[in-house]
C-alpha cells in the first residue's frame, strides 16, 4: 500500500494517468483481498472516472477488470 500510494495514489492531481490508473487497480484488488469492500469500490469508481474524464481506456488495462 505504501508502495501505490507513491506510486500516485497519494497525490493523484500530480500523478501521471497511465501510472495512476495501474496503482488504482492495484490497491483495488489489495482492498478486495483484505475485505474492505466499501474503500475498494470507492478508489474504483475515483479511477474510472479519471479514466473516463481523458477517454484514453487502454491507461485502465490493469484497473478495469479490478472495478468491474
Amino acid at each position: 500500500a505504501t508502495r501505490l500510494d507513491a506510486a500516485g495514489l497519494a497525490d493523484p492531481d500530480n500523478a501521471p494517468a497511465p501510472v495512476l490508473a495501474a496503482a488504482s487497480g492495484a490497491r483495488v484488488r489489495l482492498l478486495l483481498s483484505q475485505g474492505q469492500t466499501h474503500a475498494a469500490c470507492a478508489l474504483a469508481d475515483r479511477a474510472v472516472a479519471r479514466v473516463r474524464r481523458k477517454d484514453i481506456w487502454a491507461w485502465g488495462a490493469e484497473l478495469t477488470p479490478m472495478a468491474v
